[in-house]
């Protein structure tokens, strides 16, 4: 088994929501997802709820060195969960707001830290192309019904076994909306042929990629803003996801 703690207050409201929707999703979706077992209760030594899951075996996908090909499978794999998902039965569910950061929102929350950090980072990225990409994020909207994103979809979070994706965790900003924010892999992880499959295996309309470019334009500004070092392997990242989104 595993215990999930939330480590700080702002964390303590998706233990409840995990609780209540992984079950869920569980029975709608094509890839392992963390089931709880048991909700533990706040008290004097921990003053929040908590939870206990079923432990799932793999390793992080952060943790390894996957080939080309590997990555493809891995690209189509985590295409096909994603529409599963985008599938699953939203009645009741909770819409994105501060709860998760506003994932599944339209991008435009964030839409004026969004520029202060294209404005910080100019002496390092082609702002003008920056702010044509972000600007053309926000001029459109999902117009379809909300569906589930898992809101932060992210490598660290996807688990391997025999070198295949085996399972899908940390679901704390889950909720329903525009699944627009969960497709940032596509620049955050993916690249050339496994890019593309990714992309054909989804099949969104192209507005839908263009908000998921604001997405990974807005995070990788904010976490090079941050960056102490701005010549670290880290950086050089983020400011490749910066060129490969902008316009």
């Amino acid at each position: 088994m595993l215990v999930r703690l939330p480590s700080a207050e702002g964390y303590a409201a998706q233990v409840p929501k995990e609780q209540k929707w992984l079950p869920i999703l569980n029975i709608n979706l094509n890839i392992q997802i963390p089931i709880p077992l048991h909700l533990g209760k706040p008290n004097e030594n921990f003053p929040w709820h908590w939870s206990i899951y079923q432990f799932i075996p793999g390793e992080s996908a952060n943790h390894l060195k996957l080939t080309n090909s590997e990555k493809c499978e891995l690209a189509n794999d985590l295409a096909n969960f994603s529409k599963s998902l985008h599938k699953a039965p939203t009645e009741g569910a909770p819409k994105g707001g501060l709860h998760n950061y506003y994932r599944g929102c339209h991008p435009s929350v964030y839409d004026k830290a969004a520029r202060k950090d294209i404005n910080t980072l100019a002496h390092m990225i082609d702002a003008d192309k920056a702010v044509k990409t972000w600007e053309k994020a926000l001029n459109s909207i999902w117009r379809t019904t909300p569906v589930w994103v898992h809101g932060d979809l992210a490598i660290g979070n996807l688990l391997i076994q025999n070198r295949k994706l085996c399972a899908v965790i940390d679901f704390g900003c889950m909720a329903v909306g525009d699944p627009a924010c969960d497709l940032v892999m596509a620049w955050t992880y993916f690249d050339g042929e496994a890019r593309q499959i990714f992309q054909n295996a989804l099949d969104m309309e192209i507005d839908v990629w263009d908000r998921a470019k604001g997405w990974a334009l807005w995070k990788a500004a904010f976490e090079l803003v941050e960056m102490k070092d701005k010549k670290s392997s880290d950086a050089l990242q983020k400011l490749k996801i910066i060129d490969d989104v902008s316009l």
